[in-house]
């Protein structure tokens, strides 16, 4: 029980955090290019999708380890492109 809400939480803050990119979609991609990344908008486009429907899976339960891995993944890259904790 406490298992599946802890899923469900998880899930729902990617999903929380990608829709939120979408409403905010000029401004963060704004910030991506000012980064330097390329194609910024089609980036945020996709890690946004991402987060979306992996953060469902994971909520739901669909294919938890492979939406668990996706996650890690995307968190990591998406922390190396747009965060600058180094600095």
């Amino acid at each position: 029980m406490v298992a599946s809400l802890g899923f469900i939480l998880l899930g729902g803050v990617f999903v929380w955090a990608g829709t939120e990119h979408f409403w905010n979609f000029r401004m963060v991609s704004g910030m991506l290019a000012d980064k330097g990344l390329p194609a910024a908008q089609g980036l945020l486009a996709l890690g946004s999708v991402v987060e979306i429907v992996a953060g469902l899976c994971l909520a739901m339960g669909v294919m938890r380890p492979y939406t668990a891995v996706a996650l890690i993944l995307f968190t990591i890259a998406a922390s190396l492109m747009a965060l600058n904790f180094w600095r």
